[in-house]
Protein backbone atom coordinates (compact mmCIF):
# COMPACT_ATOMS: atom_id res chain seq x y z
CA UNK A 1 0.00 0.00 0.00
CA UNK A 2 1.45 3.80 -1.27
CA UNK A 3 2.33 5.86 1.82
CA UNK A 4 0.07 9.09 1.09
CA UNK A 5 1.63 10.58 4.50
CA UNK A 6 3.54 14.28 3.72
CA UNK A 7 7.42 14.09 3.94
CA UNK A 8 8.96 17.41 5.09
CA UNK A 9 11.04 18.73 2.25
CA UNK A 10 9.07 17.17 -0.24
CA UNK A 11 7.50 18.42 -3.15
CA UNK A 12 3.62 18.87 -3.22
CA UNK A 13 3.27 16.68 -6.12
CA UNK A 14 5.57 14.00 -4.06
CA UNK A 15 3.56 14.00 -1.69
CA UNK A 16 0.68 13.03 -3.53
CA UNK A 17 -1.66 16.31 -2.83
CA UNK A 18 -2.12 18.90 -5.30
CA UNK A 19 -0.96 21.76 -5.47
CA UNK A 20 -2.97 25.06 -5.09
CA UNK A 21 -1.99 26.29 -8.74
CA UNK A 22 -2.83 22.95 -10.40
CA UNK A 23 -6.13 23.09 -8.94
CA UNK A 24 -7.04 26.61 -9.78
CA UNK A 25 -5.95 25.71 -13.52
CA UNK A 26 -8.08 22.30 -13.33
CA UNK A 27 -10.76 24.50 -12.07
CA UNK A 28 -9.93 27.13 -15.01
CA UNK A 29 -10.70 29.98 -12.57
CA UNK A 30 -10.97 33.62 -13.59
CA UNK A 31 -11.20 36.53 -11.78
CA UNK A 32 -14.82 38.36 -11.93
CA UNK A 33 -15.34 40.79 -14.49
CA UNK A 34 -16.04 44.87 -13.58
CA UNK A 35 -18.65 45.16 -16.12
CA UNK A 36 -20.95 48.43 -15.15
CA UNK A 37 -25.30 46.97 -14.28
CA UNK A 38 -27.13 47.19 -17.60
CA UNK A 39 -29.12 49.99 -16.30
CA UNK A 40 -26.13 52.03 -15.29
CA UNK A 41 -24.95 51.49 -19.26
CA UNK A 42 -28.11 51.98 -21.08
CA UNK A 43 -28.42 55.72 -18.73
CA UNK A 44 -25.01 56.52 -19.92
CA UNK A 45 -26.30 55.93 -22.98
CA UNK A 46 -28.96 58.03 -22.74
CA UNK A 47 -27.21 60.89 -21.41
CA UNK A 48 -24.64 60.67 -24.05
CA UNK A 49 -27.61 60.63 -26.94
CA UNK A 50 -29.06 63.48 -25.19
CA UNK A 51 -25.81 65.90 -25.00
CA UNK A 52 -25.52 65.28 -28.91
CA UNK A 53 -28.76 66.10 -29.50
CA UNK A 54 -28.11 69.25 -27.60
CA UNK A 55 -24.78 70.12 -28.89
CA UNK A 56 -26.45 69.48 -33.01
CA UNK A 57 -29.44 72.00 -31.78
CA UNK A 58 -26.88 74.58 -30.42
CA UNK A 59 -25.13 74.32 -33.60
CA UNK A 60 -28.02 74.49 -35.63
CA UNK A 61 -28.76 77.70 -33.67
CA UNK A 62 -25.47 79.27 -33.90
CA UNK A 63 -25.07 78.93 -37.62
CA UNK A 64 -28.62 80.20 -38.07
CA UNK A 65 -27.57 83.49 -36.45
CA UNK A 66 -24.66 83.48 -38.39
CA UNK A 67 -26.20 82.92 -41.64
CA UNK A 68 -29.79 85.16 -41.37
CA UNK A 69 -27.83 88.57 -42.07
CA UNK A 70 -26.91 87.27 -45.04
CA UNK A 71 -30.39 85.45 -46.27
CA UNK A 72 -32.18 89.19 -44.78
CA UNK A 73 -29.95 91.90 -45.83
CA UNK A 74 -30.60 91.19 -50.15
CA UNK A 75 -34.48 90.40 -48.72
CA UNK A 76 -34.93 93.32 -47.22
CA UNK A 77 -33.27 95.60 -49.80
CA UNK A 78 -35.30 94.32 -52.57
CA UNK A 79 -38.36 94.26 -50.80
CA UNK A 80 -37.96 98.00 -49.80
CA UNK A 81 -36.85 99.14 -53.48
CA UNK A 82 -40.09 97.02 -54.61
CA UNK A 83 -42.35 99.24 -52.13
CA UNK A 84 -43.73 95.94 -50.72
CA UNK A 85 -42.76 97.42 -47.37
CA UNK A 86 -42.71 101.15 -45.63
CA UNK A 87 -40.01 100.82 -43.34
CA UNK A 88 -37.38 103.49 -43.58
CA UNK A 89 -33.53 102.76 -44.98
CA UNK A 90 -32.18 102.97 -41.18
CA UNK A 91 -35.15 100.38 -40.75
CA UNK A 92 -34.63 97.71 -43.36
CA UNK A 93 -30.47 97.74 -43.10
CA UNK A 94 -31.07 96.39 -39.29
CA UNK A 95 -29.46 93.09 -40.79
CA UNK A 96 -26.85 95.29 -42.45
CA UNK A 97 -26.12 96.94 -38.90
CA UNK A 98 -25.85 93.22 -36.97
CA UNK A 99 -23.56 92.00 -39.55
CA UNK A 100 -21.48 94.45 -38.68
CA UNK A 101 -21.65 93.89 -34.75
CA UNK A 102 -20.48 90.74 -35.93
CA UNK A 103 -17.69 91.89 -38.32
CA UNK A 104 -16.08 94.37 -35.62
CA UNK A 105 -16.45 91.35 -32.48
CA UNK A 106 -14.25 89.09 -35.28
CA UNK A 107 -11.89 92.33 -35.54
CA UNK A 108 -11.30 92.88 -32.54
CA UNK A 109 -10.31 88.84 -31.76
CA UNK A 110 -8.23 89.20 -34.98
CA UNK A 111 -6.55 91.99 -33.35
CA UNK A 112 -5.57 90.16 -29.98
CA UNK A 113 -4.06 87.32 -32.02
CA UNK A 114 -1.71 89.58 -34.26
CA UNK A 115 -0.29 90.95 -31.42
CA UNK A 116 1.80 87.46 -31.03
CA UNK A 117 1.52 86.48 -34.10
CA UNK A 118 4.57 87.36 -35.91
CA UNK A 119 4.04 85.98 -39.71
CA UNK A 120 1.23 89.09 -39.89
CA UNK A 121 2.12 92.08 -41.13
CA UNK A 122 1.26 94.35 -38.05
CA UNK A 123 0.83 97.87 -39.71
CA UNK A 124 -1.56 96.71 -42.36
CA UNK A 125 -3.51 94.91 -40.75
CA UNK A 126 -3.63 98.23 -37.94
CA UNK A 127 -5.24 99.84 -41.15
CA UNK A 128 -7.84 97.74 -41.42
CA UNK A 129 -9.73 98.31 -38.26
CA UNK A 130 -10.24 101.87 -39.33
CA UNK A 131 -11.27 100.87 -42.97
CA UNK A 132 -13.90 98.88 -41.27
CA UNK A 133 -15.16 101.96 -39.34
CA UNK A 134 -15.30 104.08 -42.24
CA UNK A 135 -17.50 101.18 -44.28
CA UNK A 136 -19.81 101.17 -41.31
CA UNK A 137 -19.58 105.15 -40.83
CA UNK A 138 -20.11 105.12 -45.02
CA UNK A 139 -22.94 103.15 -44.56
CA UNK A 140 -24.74 105.00 -42.04
CA UNK A 141 -24.71 108.11 -44.25
CA UNK A 142 -25.88 106.33 -47.21
CA UNK A 143 -29.24 104.99 -45.35
CA UNK A 144 -29.68 108.26 -43.94
CA UNK A 145 -29.33 110.22 -47.32
CA UNK A 146 -32.18 107.60 -48.31
CA UNK A 147 -33.93 108.43 -45.74
CA UNK A 148 -33.73 112.53 -46.77
CA UNK A 149 -32.80 113.17 -43.46
CA UNK A 150 -29.19 114.36 -44.97
CA UNK A 151 -28.71 116.70 -47.77
CA UNK A 152 -25.41 116.44 -48.71
CA UNK A 153 -24.05 115.14 -52.50
CA UNK A 154 -23.98 111.04 -53.03
CA UNK A 155 -19.77 111.88 -53.21
CA UNK A 156 -19.96 113.39 -50.06
CA UNK A 157 -22.09 110.48 -48.31
CA UNK A 158 -19.88 108.17 -50.21
CA UNK A 159 -16.78 109.57 -49.11
CA UNK A 160 -15.92 107.41 -46.35
CA UNK A 161 -16.25 104.22 -48.52
CA UNK A 162 -13.45 105.84 -50.96
CA UNK A 163 -11.20 106.83 -47.66
CA UNK A 164 -12.15 102.91 -46.59
CA UNK A 165 -10.94 101.48 -49.89
CA UNK A 166 -7.65 103.27 -49.91
CA UNK A 167 -6.76 102.31 -46.65
CA UNK A 168 -6.97 98.50 -47.17
CA UNK A 169 -3.73 98.41 -48.54
CA UNK A 170 -4.33 96.11 -51.54
CA UNK A 171 -4.91 97.27 -55.33
CA UNK A 172 -8.92 95.70 -54.85
CA UNK A 173 -9.11 98.85 -52.37
CA UNK A 174 -8.31 101.19 -54.90
CA UNK A 175 -10.33 99.60 -57.54
CA UNK A 176 -13.04 99.79 -54.95
CA UNK A 177 -12.49 103.88 -54.43
CA UNK A 178 -12.90 104.45 -58.27
CA UNK A 179 -15.72 102.39 -58.37
CA UNK A 180 -17.27 104.22 -55.79
CA UNK A 181 -16.30 107.24 -57.36
CA UNK A 182 -17.56 107.29 -60.59
CA UNK A 183 -21.17 105.48 -58.30
CA UNK A 184 -21.51 109.47 -56.81
CA UNK A 185 -20.76 111.41 -59.51
CA UNK A 186 -23.00 109.09 -61.46
CA UNK A 187 -25.84 109.71 -58.51
CA UNK A 188 -24.76 113.43 -58.49
CA UNK A 189 -25.58 113.62 -62.44
CA UNK A 190 -22.18 114.47 -62.60
CA UNK A 191 -21.57 111.59 -65.06
CA UNK A 192 -23.96 111.73 -68.00
CA UNK A 193 -22.75 107.68 -69.21
CA UNK A 194 -24.48 104.88 -68.71
CA UNK A 195 -24.11 102.45 -65.65
CA UNK A 196 -22.31 99.93 -67.76
CA UNK A 197 -19.37 102.91 -68.31
CA UNK A 198 -19.80 103.42 -64.52
CA UNK A 199 -19.43 99.84 -63.39
CA UNK A 200 -16.70 99.18 -66.04
CA UNK A 201 -13.93 98.78 -63.32
CA UNK A 202 -15.85 95.97 -61.60
CA UNK A 203 -16.98 94.25 -65.49
CA UNK A 204 -13.55 93.98 -66.06
CA UNK A 205 -12.26 92.20 -63.05
CA UNK A 206 -15.70 90.41 -62.62
CA UNK A 207 -15.17 89.12 -66.09
CA UNK A 208 -11.55 87.89 -66.18
CA UNK A 209 -12.53 85.96 -62.77
CA UNK A 210 -14.86 84.37 -64.19
CA UNK A 211 -13.18 83.27 -67.16
CA UNK A 212 -9.95 82.21 -65.35
CA UNK A 213 -12.35 80.21 -63.17
CA UNK A 214 -14.11 78.51 -65.93
CA UNK A 215 -10.75 77.82 -67.51
CA UNK A 216 -8.65 76.69 -64.18
CA UNK A 217 -11.24 74.93 -62.50
CA UNK A 218 -11.47 72.28 -65.76
CA UNK A 219 -7.95 71.80 -66.33
CA UNK A 220 -7.18 71.38 -62.41
CA UNK A 221 -9.70 68.54 -62.29
CA UNK A 222 -8.44 67.28 -65.49
CA UNK A 223 -5.16 66.78 -63.87
CA UNK A 224 -6.44 65.48 -60.45
CA UNK A 225 -8.17 63.03 -62.12
CA UNK A 226 -4.77 61.64 -64.30
CA UNK A 227 -2.70 61.62 -61.12
CA UNK A 228 -5.06 60.26 -58.89
CA UNK A 229 -4.55 57.47 -56.15
CA UNK A 230 -7.03 55.30 -56.63
CA UNK A 231 -6.96 54.42 -52.88
CA UNK A 232 -6.86 57.66 -51.48
CA UNK A 233 -8.47 59.51 -54.19
CA UNK A 234 -11.90 60.68 -55.28
CA UNK A 235 -12.99 58.55 -58.28
CA UNK A 236 -13.27 60.89 -62.03
CA UNK A 237 -16.71 61.33 -61.67
CA UNK A 238 -16.63 62.77 -58.22
CA UNK A 239 -13.94 65.33 -59.20
CA UNK A 240 -15.89 66.19 -62.32
CA UNK A 241 -19.15 66.21 -60.19
CA UNK A 242 -17.25 68.61 -57.88
CA UNK A 243 -16.00 70.64 -60.83
CA UNK A 244 -19.79 71.11 -61.98
CA UNK A 245 -20.73 72.27 -58.63
CA UNK A 246 -18.09 74.61 -58.25
CA UNK A 247 -18.40 76.12 -61.61
CA UNK A 248 -22.22 76.69 -60.53
CA UNK A 249 -21.20 78.32 -57.44
CA UNK A 250 -19.01 80.70 -59.66
CA UNK A 251 -21.56 81.66 -62.11
CA UNK A 252 -24.04 82.29 -58.94
CA UNK A 253 -21.63 84.57 -57.64
CA UNK A 254 -21.14 87.02 -60.63
CA UNK A 255 -24.75 86.67 -61.79
CA UNK A 256 -26.44 88.67 -59.75
CA UNK A 257 -23.97 91.43 -60.77
CA UNK A 258 -24.58 91.17 -64.27
CA UNK A 259 -28.09 91.46 -64.00
CA UNK A 260 -28.43 94.34 -62.12
CA UNK A 261 -26.49 95.94 -64.67
CA UNK A 262 -29.28 94.39 -67.28
CA UNK A 263 -31.94 95.75 -64.87
CA UNK A 264 -30.47 99.61 -64.65
CA UNK A 265 -30.03 99.65 -68.41
CA UNK A 266 -32.72 97.70 -70.61
CA UNK A 267 -35.35 96.21 -68.24
CA UNK A 268 -38.15 96.91 -65.47
CA UNK A 269 -38.25 93.71 -63.75
CA UNK A 270 -38.52 93.09 -59.98
CA UNK A 271 -35.77 93.45 -57.87
CA UNK A 272 -36.28 90.03 -55.92
CA UNK A 273 -35.00 88.25 -58.96
CA UNK A 274 -31.16 89.92 -58.24
CA UNK A 275 -31.71 87.44 -55.60
CA UNK A 276 -32.14 84.15 -57.14
CA UNK A 277 -28.70 83.04 -57.86
CA UNK A 278 -27.36 84.36 -54.61
CA UNK A 279 -30.15 82.15 -52.83
CA UNK A 280 -29.41 79.71 -54.88
CA UNK A 281 -25.27 79.24 -54.67
CA UNK A 282 -25.83 80.24 -50.70
CA UNK A 283 -28.29 76.98 -50.17
CA UNK A 284 -25.51 74.88 -52.27
CA UNK A 285 -22.56 76.37 -50.09
CA UNK A 286 -25.17 75.37 -46.64
CA UNK A 287 -26.24 72.34 -48.00
CA UNK A 288 -22.27 71.16 -49.11
CA UNK A 289 -20.86 72.39 -45.22
CA UNK A 290 -23.98 70.34 -43.63
CA UNK A 291 -23.34 67.24 -45.99
CA UNK A 292 -19.34 67.30 -45.12
CA UNK A 293 -19.77 68.21 -41.40
CA UNK A 294 -22.17 65.49 -41.31
CA UNK A 295 -20.12 62.55 -43.32
CA UNK A 296 -16.82 63.80 -41.49
CA UNK A 297 -18.78 62.89 -37.61
CA UNK A 298 -20.25 59.72 -39.10
CA UNK A 299 -16.55 58.68 -39.91
CA UNK A 300 -15.20 60.17 -36.25
CA UNK A 301 -17.87 58.04 -34.55
CA UNK A 302 -17.18 55.10 -36.41
CA UNK A 303 -13.07 55.27 -35.60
Amino acid sequence: MQNRDWVPGASPCESGRPSLLSTLDTLRFEAPTMAPPPYLTALVQHQLVSVGRLYHILLVVFLGLLMAPFILIPLCITLRIDGHVAWSWLSTLTPLWVLDVYVLYACKLRLYVAVDDMSVDHACFMCRLPSVLLVIVGQLLVALRLDNVLGCTWSAALAPLVAAGALHCSPRGVLLSIQVVLIGLKLDAVLACTWTIVWLPCIIVISMGFVVGLVVLPMLTCFSVQHRDDRRSLSPVSMWGMCLVLTTLLTGAVAPFFLLLYRLEYADFPTIYLCVPYYVTLAIVVSWAAVDTLASTRADAIV
